[in-house]
């Protein structure tokens, strides 16, 4: 900027002496505006001449405007330029949008009262708990929690498990009375209500893997048919297929393919994980009401219970391999911190389970066992989990410290669970306490992952 009209060549070529003129109706050249649109980053040049795409900056962009009055800028020139801060701009408001949607589903998980929902829900199973075949037009056999785990557990999904898993129908195949299946959903109403969201962020398609997706796939057919042709010939030994997808994904603009959808996927499992905690302490404290203790309801609710364990631990596994695959280094940590406190959890469930009937030397000896199994595998993670971090970080002093505050500390917490446990374990022959097993329950009750700083 600053040239003025009389020093203008209308003749020429170059793009100092090319005027452009915006709606606003500033008049600027073309070598003015291309370096205030950063035209350079977004096209390569050689000998002086524009010769390819570039790959698209990784960062987000503002869209074009002009440089005195703000107007919009919408010139055919930098139109690539534009669409991508209009792409920029919608994934902005998915991720908001997205983002909104996971605080109202961890408010709804954060806000049941379990002891409040237990009770009503308890009277409920004192009454009508167990299937009457005759009144229930069921004539079906309860099912082991392995034959729901095989069937709603899939071992590469990219979701969350299916809603389904927590409703009253399944809680009904461990052999509940329909009554009893009713009341659960009654019960469980806003925490499905969260799930379902959480299961919604996880299957979004974010604008930018849309248009990347798009992209890919007309110039994957483009390459394809040359290759077809003989127009292009790939390297020795590779394969027709593999080298047409290769080069769709060179010519596609994107330096790599777009990962915010992964990000807040993780985050949807993160949460989903959280309603499963909460139906699990659910769960247990109805196992100690009053009303269900020398019930033979309690035995079906511990199935449901370990079938439930089992998922959030399917979950939490599927959440870190999202989390590397995305390259979320903090993400891989809180998932790993999730994990963790799943394999406690379904530890402790198990603890809260057994009775003095069930106690001997023989089977103490093997929980105190299993419960140290436990505690030196948490040990392993922790130590593991940080040197990666670490080394895929460059070891920064800030990372070093975030590290500390968000995984090691909640982690060695989960570690000292682990001992307390096994400390209780060795110190009785006869199963915990009520009073123990209310302290599991409150502890499993706790927090959600992000107050737990995951």
């Amino acid at each position: 900027m600053g040239t003025k009209m009389n020093e203008i060549d209308p003749n020429s070529d170059d793009l100092a002496d090319i005027l452009v003129t915006l709606p606003c109706r500033h008049t600027f050249t073309v070598e003015t505006l291309d370096g205030h649109c950063g035209i350079n980053d977004y096209y390569n040049r050689r000998d002086g001449v524009w010769s390819e795409l570039a790959p698209t900056p990784t960062d987000i962009q503002k869209s074009l405007a002009c440089p005195l009055c703000r107007g919009p800028l919408n010139t055919k020139r930098y139109g690539r330029i534009q669409r991508r801060a209009d792409l920029d701009m919608a994934e902005q408001n998915v991720a908001n949008s997205s983002r909104r949607a996971l605080q109202e589903a961890e408010k709804s998980v954060c806000e049941f009262n379990l002891d409040e929902e237990s009770g009503k829900l308890a009277q409920i199973l004192a009454q009508e708990g167990l299937r009457e075949p005759e009144n229930d037009g069921e004539q079906d056999e309860p099912v082991p929690a392995n034959t729901c785990s095989s069937e709603f557990i899939a071992s590469k999904s990219l979701f969350p498990i299916n809603t389904e898993a927590m409703h009253g129908k399944t809680l009904r195949r461990f052999g509940f009375s329909l009554a009893a299946g009713r009341a659960w959903n009654k019960c469980i109403w806003n925490l499905v209500t969260a799930y379902e969201k959480a299961v919604t962020i996880s299957h979004e398609r974010f604008p930018l893997l849309r248009t990347y997706d798009a992209a890919v796939s007309e110039l994957n057919r483009h390459y394809s048919q040359l290759l077809a042709g003989g127009d292009l010939v790939p390297p020795h030994g590779v394969p027709f297929q593999e080298f047409a997808l290769l080069k769709a994904k060179e010519a596609s603009g994107f330096p790599a393919p777009p990962k915010a959808h992964l990000r807040f996927r993780v985050e949807a499992f993160w949460t989903a994980i959280d309603v499963r905690f909460k139906l699990v302490a659910l769960i247990e404290s109805l196992s100690l009401h009053p009303s269900l203790r020398h019930s033979q309801v309690v035995e079906g609710l511990h199935a449901f219970n370990h079938f439930l364990m089992e998922c959030v631990q399917h979950d939490a596994k599927r959440a870190i391999d999202l989390a590397e695959e995305s390259q979320s280094q903090r993400q891989v940590l809180r998932s790993a911190l999730l994990l963790m406190r799943a394999r406690w959890q379904a530890f402790a469930i198990k603890a809260t389970n057994w009775t003095a009937v069930q106690s001997n030397h023989v089977v103490v000896r093997e929980r105190v066992n299993e419960a140290e199994a436990g505690c030196a595998k948490a040990k392993r993670t922790i130590e593991r989990r940080r040197r990666t971090f670490l080394e895929k970080m460059g070891g920064h002093p800030d990372d070093q410290a975030w590290a500390y505050e968000n995984f090691v500390e909640p982690a060695e917490e989960i570690v000292n669970k682990w001992v307390e446990l096994k400390t209780q374990l060795q110190e009785t022959s006869y199963g915990l306490t009520d009073e123990e097993k209310r302290q599991i329950i409150q502890a499993l009750a706790q927090g959600n992952s992000r107050e737990l700083g995951i």
